[in-house]
């Protein structure tokens, strides 16, 4: 617990306009009758109109008052609630049937549902996905309007054609659905869900995402490309002929969606990366053996005898699947990846260039079907050969097939091996033979197409003191300088401490290949630089900048210093912990991807890496373009092995790079308290997707993360500071320094301590139950810690191992103290100590500050535990000193004798709810009494009966923000307006009143018990504390001016007797003449019956307290006099009850 609690309740998310917005239940709208519309279209042999109808046996999904409408984080699956519907229409066919003279008429129904639907609060960036009643609605195939939840957000159109008055719902995202067609749900409105992606204010400015401006995508499947759907049926021989049966299934795209999977996946990409101008295609051929004397170069599929491709079928150049090469693991091949079927690839291609992309590509050989595999020569006579008959064709093949729709081409990628191999006359055969295809490609494609090789990191420089590329880059058609740049950038794996943006950066101008060689030297020998700066290979700037030597000849090579600009091919890293040591290009990653360490996965660490890379590159007057690996052609993640692995450890960035991090969904959440958050970069997380679906406090938010990510927080400033349990560094105390007689240790034995699972969201959106590897016989309990964290499995079995590592391992608790010098120390740091000639390593918590500063005091207790005061006397008199400042979840009333709450007057406060959730800047209340916390409607039942049966004629019904009140009943959950009904009906109450109420929760129930329900009484304190909109603001009251006026205005049309009164703080920081002035004009308009006025007073923690602009207290006490008065004056006192 905090010493000074500042976590309190979160604000409800609900906005409560989007209740009182429907001015009809939306069962009344859809069993309304249908007015004549235009008839639907006419069909050959079928006709059809609308017709009137009751549709009382339509079943419906309906919007739910009081509902919370979830807050997204990042990427997360939220249920939608319908608040708007016009009635169902019904729509009857008639299809005429002729055959043989004679006719037959077959009569059909369908219905149609056009609603709007409140998807959660807002706004949001992207909507992916959409599900009706859990199967996937593809929103290209229904007429809908999307409304992400901004501030400026019109109506729609369609809702205020007929609805009067209709809101724009600002800040609500949600979505118009016109003419659904329910025949697929059995003709009800189903239930909806949505995939959302929602990111906290300010969190995409500067973000990495903004500075990536060339990518790959990846597809590595025959028809991964296609942006036409290609399906695939299985065949048989029937004689000489082969002919289709079963059912044809989809094989580039998802079930439900009518778009192939590319397309849905450019979509995608083109709303995150918004920025990017380049695209790369990576296309791949094979050889069916490492020796190039003896490897054929040809295409490959998995498709062939005994099964068909409709609509095309699979054709590379004169390839096809009878003479490619055949994939699968019959053939001992078990790649994963096929060549792009030429058709496809094209219509890919041409799809970029209208999306206004420019398109480099890259054919790609996967030698011997094993990524990561390197050609083999025995001769440097064969290298000639090998080009000629083999790989030429396959370029050529390119060249031909694209022409005129690409902006760059690749002829070739990473052939270390070939372009290392000297012949008898001391030349680099394979260089040559690549300048020929360079030739070749300019030739072909035109002048206007970027030519290039992408060398490998460890290629592009030189080899044995030979500049052995130089021909090849200082060739007339080779119009850029390509690097596949995974570069080594760390000399040590696995680092202490999370490396950082400026790390990165910085490592790709110092370090490893750059200011010492390469090799694993000892550490000692470590810095050992480089006399002559030539050789490094990582210092790219100098080896383009300056005239190129060969070692051995001394002779200059054709190298022009700066003469090409400098292109990385290929640049990315692994969602890895240590991306940035010993790199492997995606090649070598497919290989290993299967053996990476459970806590090696860091999403974190490849964002990380990324950004330090674009920004050391940024305005380098060398590097021109910089193509990012990579974007999977797959929209969604899969949980097949090879694509699964490769998006948890791999590169690809698509549902990783636009994560949110932590700090930011921290800050988010503690910023709509008006409180602050820091959150080093070192123990920062990305979050893939986090929602706050339910009426929880900010602390417990703010826990559970901290709890689940494994951090510590302090109070510091009235904001919290999150460290990790990592420390970066730890201050070692001397014995003598430790005050005598102060130490104590508690241990605490590990026999005791209990298991840690952890209930989280996979990435499929089920609940999945993660328990720790290492289960232990001797440990007798175990808990659940629950979550709605959208998490990876492996990210999930890594936190779960880390928090059973602190129950295992951090089992004593010492309490020791040290001297004033110390006082600088805060809760999270470590101090280093001996004692009983053991070292030990200590981090600081929390202890009972209070009784430390007033050491007079027996008993400490909160607010929401004053029901243990008794039990705390009583321990007191055996033990020792007691404190319980704890927030239970639980209801205190329980503990409270019924007697105690039975009342011997006519009237009696029945408290109803505690705590608020608004956190206006100023107030503690929410400090002090916690978060909202509803009693159970029969709990209160229970205690409003037996009060009338001691005579009590009057309730009063009593909560901190009473009209928050949403208790349950027999399972569901009532608001105040329900809760009122239900309490009218006990016989012998003749009066209902209600205190304190926030504006922010009003609702349409309570409007209606106000002007239904006789024995509520016309009156509602309603306090609105300013009349200025900037004041309110920086209070932190969630309303404006006019929506208070809005309220009472409702409520004087429910009752025309109702009276009201107010509370009103003057003097506010900040706060300004025509500031005053708006309150004054905003008491005479409503004419209050009562007033509670005052003088700001700073409240200890409170945010408010931080403002700088204050008013002088004179100037207040002035102030607040004539508030006083205006309200006094212009009051309507004959009707004050």
């Amino acid at each position: 617990m905090l010493t000074t609690s500042i976590l309190s309740t979160i604000t409800s998310i609900v906005n409560n306009t989007v209740w009182k917005s429907v001015t009809k239940s939306i069962e009344e709208a859809l069993s309304q009758t249908i007015t004549e519309g235009s008839p639907t279209p006419h069909w050959r042999g079928r006709a059809g109109t609308r017709v009137r109808t009751s549709l009382k046996e339509i079943a419906i999904q309906t919007s739910t008052y009081g509902k919370m409408l979830c807050k997204v984080y990042g990427t997360a699956k939220v249920s939608g609630n319908i608040i708007w519907a016009q009635p169902i229409k019904r729509v009857k066919h008639k299809a005429v049937h002729v055959k043989h003279n004679s006719q037959s008429v077959k009569h059909t129904t369908s219905y149609h549902a056009t609603l709007a639907i409140a998807i959660c609060s807002g706004p949001i960036h992207r909507l992916s996905r959409m599900w009706a009643n859990g199967k996937p609605l593809d929103l290209a195939t229904v007429k809908h309007r999307l409304y992400k939840g901004t501030e400026d957000q019109e109506p729609d159109p369609l809702m205020s054609s007929t609805e009067k008055s209709t809101p724009a719902y600002r800040g609500i995202a949600y979505i118009v659905v016109e003419d659904l067609p329910l025949q697929d749900y059995n003709g009800t409105v189903p239930g909806f869900t949505f995939e959302v992606t929602a990111y906290p204010e300010g969190f995409l400015r500067d973000h990495v995402i903004q500075k990536i401006y060339g990518i790959h995508t990846v597809g590595s499947r025959e028809f991964s490309y296609d942006t036409e759907t290609q399906k695939i049926t299985q065949t048989g021989s029937i004689g000489t002929q082969e002919v289709a049966y079963g059912t044809a299934v989809k094989i580039n795209g998802e079930s439900g969606y009518t778009r192939p999977n590319a397309l849905l996946a450019l979509d995608a990409m083109q709303g995150t990366l918004t920025n990017v101008q380049w695209v790369a295609v990576t296309v791949y051929w094979f050889t069916d053996g490492p020796n190039i004397r003896q490897c054929k170069v040809r295409p490959a599929t998995m498709y062939g005898h005994g099964t068909k491709i409709i609509p095309d079928t699979w054709k590379v150049g004169n390839f096809t699947a009878t003479n490619a090469y055949k994939l699968g693991p019959e053939n001992g091949r078990h790649t994963l990846k096929g060549t792009a079927n030429d058709v496809s690839l094209v219509r890919y291609i041409r799809e970029l260039k209208s999306r206004g992309y420019k398109v480099l590509l890259l054919p790609k050989l996967i030698v011997n079907f094993e990524e990561g595999t390197q050609l083999v020569c025995e001769n440097p006579q064969d290298i000639g050969q090998f080009f000629d008959r083999q790989y030429r064709p396959f370029m050529e093949h390119y060249c031909l097939l694209t022409g005129g729709i690409i902006d760059a081409f690749v002829i070739g990628s990473g052939f270390t091996s070939l372009t290392r191999i000297k012949d008898g006359t001391e030349s680099f055969p394979a260089v040559e033979e690549l300048i020929r295809l360079a030739e070749l490609a300019k030739k072909t494609l035109g002048s206007s197409v970027v030519v290039t090789y992408a060398a490998n990191w460890d290629e592009y420089h030189s080899y044995d003191g030979t500049y052995n590329m130089d021909a090849l880059w200082a060739s007339e058609y080779v119009d850029v300088i390509g690097i596949n740049a995974y570069f080594p950038l760390a000399d040590t794996p696995n680092p202490m401490h999370r490396f950082s943006i400026q790390s990165v950066a910085r490592s790709w101008h110092n370090g490893e290949g750059y200011n010492h060689p390469h090799e694993n030297f000892p550490p000692k020998q470590s810095e050992v630089y480089h006399e002559n700066p030539d050789p490094a290979w990582k210092n790219i700037h100098q080896w383009w900048s300056h005239d190129h030597i060969n070692r051995h000849s001394s002779k200059k090579t054709a190298w022009q210093p700066k003469s090409k600009k400098v292109w990385f091919i290929e640049y990315g890293f692994r969602s890895v912990t240590d991306c940035t040591y010993r790199q492997l290009s995606p090649e070598q990653h497919a290989s290993v991807a299967g053996s990476v360490a459970t806590d090696n996965v860091d999403f974190f660490a490849q964002k990380t890496a990324i950004e330090g890379t674009l920004d050391a590159w940024h305005s380098s007057e060398m590097v021109e373009r910089m193509f990012l690996y990579a974007w999977n052609l797959e929209p969604y993640v899969k949980t097949e092995s090879y694509s699964y692995q490769n998006w948890q450890t791999g590169h690809w960035v698509n549902g990783k790079i636009d994560s949110v991090a932590l700090s930011a969904t921290l800050q988010s959440i503690l910023g709509e308290m008006g409180l602050r958050s820091t959150t080093p970069k070192e123990v920062d997380e990305l979050v893939l997707g986090y929602s706050i679906c339910n009426y929880i406090s900010a602390e417990a938010a703010v826990r559970e993360l901290a709890t689940i990510y494994c951090l510590d927080m302090r109070e510091e400033e009235g904001g919290l500071i999150f460290s990790g349990t990592n420390p970066k560094s730890v201050l070692h105390v001397p014995a003598e320094d430790i005050i005598p007689d102060s130490y104590q240790a508690t241990y605490t034995p590990k026999a005791t301590c209990g298991a840690q699972a952890l209930l989280y969201i996979s990435l499929g959106y089920q609940s999945r139950l993660r328990n720790p590897q290492a289960r232990q016989a001797d440990w007798p309990k175990s808990s659940i810690l629950q979550t709605s964290l959208v998490l990876d499995d492996l990210q999930a079995e890594a936190i779960v191992d880390n928090l059973q590592y602190l129950i295992t391992n951090q089992n004593c608790f010492y309490r020791i103290s040290l001297p004033i010098k110390y006082a600088h120390l805060n809760v999270g740091d470590v101090i280093g100590i001996e004692l009983e000639h053991m070292q030990h390593m200590i981090k600081i918590a929390e202890g009972e500050a209070v009784l430390e500063r007033a050491p007079f005091v027996d008993v400490v207790v909160g607010p929401q535990s004053i029901h243990t005061l008794p039990e705390l006397i009583m321990k007191v008199t055996r033990d020792a000193k007691q404190v319980n400042i704890e927030f239970p979840v639980i209801s205190k009333f329980d503990s409270i004798p019924t007697d105690a709450r039975v009342g011997r007057g006519v009237s009696a406060f029945v408290s109803v709810q505690e705590g608020c959730d608004k956190f206006c800047t100023f107030c503690v209340v929410p400090y002090t009494r916690g978060p909202e916390y509803s009693r159970s409607v029969e709990d209160i039942m229970v205690e409003v009966e037996k009060l009338a049966d001691g005579g009590t004629k009057e309730v009063v019904l009593l909560g901190q923000n009473v009209n928050a009140y949403h208790g349950t009943y027999k399972g569901d959950e009532w608001d105040l307006g329900r809760l009122i009904q239900k309490v009218a009906e006990v016989d012998g109450i003749k009066r209902i009143r209600y205190t304190t109420s926030h504006p922010r929760d009003m609702h349409s129930s309570l409007y209606e018990a106000h002007k239904y329900e006789p024995k509520l009484m016309p009156c509602v304190h309603l306090p609105v504390q300013s009349g200025s909109d900037s004041v309110l603001r920086r209070m932190n009251r969630k309303h404006s001016v006019k929506e208070y006026i809005d309220i009472i205005d409702i409520l004087r049309d429910a009752r025309n007797d109702i009276a009201f009164s107010s509370d009103f703080i003057v003097g506010f920081p900040g706060e300004t003449e025509e500031d005053f002035e708006g309150t004054m004009n905003l008491v005479r308009h409503v004419g209050f019956a009562t007033s509670y006025s005052f003088k700001y007073s700073p409240r200890p923690g409170t945010p408010a307290r931080s403002i700088q602009t204050r008013c002088q207290r004179k100037k207040k006490a002035a102030a607040c006099t004539g508030y006083n008065i205006c309200c006094l004056t212009s009051s309507v006192l004959s009707i004050v009850v």
